[in-house]
């Protein structure tokens, strides 16, 4: 009888633990997940990408990402033209992004290295030399990378009519540095106010900078009789590059930023007039 009693507790159990182990199954598959969604019974994981708002009571991802090209494409204060692009792309997916400001340089070898999470308004096909940098494959905007001068009077048409001249641009601009490569004498500074105000001094003929940007930097500065050499020595298009441990986020952030042309939202940031 005892024994009887013993193989009947044992066999309650094994149904008591393949109850158990039915119901935490279960509550694996349905919150926030793929089963969840088929059943029609939830929405996307606010982690997952094309996720568009956080579930109540988790906090959205976040992501930093650096930029050092300056007025009115980026601001220290986040409040750019393209820094304002990016916060809604990313925005549109879920995450929530810092821009920060970083030597150009070290922008690029910091989010190769993780240190930050990804770097803009670079031109495509850095991923080679930065293997741990994906570029995101929509565009953020168009550079004219031109030259800026106040005595010469050159047509520049092309990288070699600056042979004759002392040209200054600003270190870590990857076109630049492998295109402007047999000038008299190159410079190679910090930043952009740096830039002009060695132009304005005389101490170079030619600066090469954005042209929208530069054209900013003149006026903030304040510099007199300065003026943008024709035609352009390159157009090129900006890209977003994210660290590759961020590679999920790649193909949306690309559509997000594809969307908000096709909407009007992209064109409207673009047209604000820089603070």
């Amino acid at each position: 009888m005892t024994a009887c009693r013993g193989v009947a507790i044992m066999t309650l159990r094994r149904h008591a633990l393949c109850l158990l182990a039915a119901i935490l199954a279960l509550g694996f598959l349905l919150p926030d997940g793929a089963d969840r969604l088929a059943a029609g019974t939830g929405s996307p994981p606010s982690d997952l990408p094309g996720a568009t708002s956080p579930s109540p009571g988790r906090e959205p991802p976040r992501l930093v990402l650096s930029s050092e090209d300056g007025p009115p494409y980026t601001m220290p204060d986040g409040s750019g033209i393209v820094d304002g692009v990016l916060k809604e792309a990313f925005r549109r997916v879920g995450v929530e992004v810092t821009i920060i400001s970083v030597p150009a340089e070290r922008a690029l070898i910091n989010a190769n290295e993780g240190i930050e999470d990804g770097n803009f308004l670079r031109i495509a096909g850095l991923s080679e030399k930065y293997p741990r940098l994906i570029q995101v494959p929509e565009k953020l905007v168009d550079y004219d990378f031109v030259a800026f001068s106040r005595h010469v009077g050159v047509a520049t048409a092309g990288w070699e009519s600056l042979r004759p001249f002392n040209v200054a641009f600003v270190r870590g601009w990857k076109i630049l540095e492998e295109n402007v490569t047999g000038a008299r004498s190159l410079q190679k500074v910090r930043d952009q106010e740096i830039l002009f105000h060695l132009l304005d001094k005389g101490r170079v003929d030619l600066v090469i900078y954005s042209r929208r940007g530069g054209m900013l930097v003149i006026k903030e500065l304040g510099l007199e009789g300065v003026k943008v050499l024709e035609p352009p020595l390159a157009r090129r298009e900006m890209f977003l590059y994210l660290n590759d441990r961020h590679a999920a986020w790649v193909a949306p952030v690309s559509e997000a930023l594809r969307n908000m042309k096709e909407d009007g939202a992209y064109q409207r940031i673009m047209d604000r007039d820089p603070e």
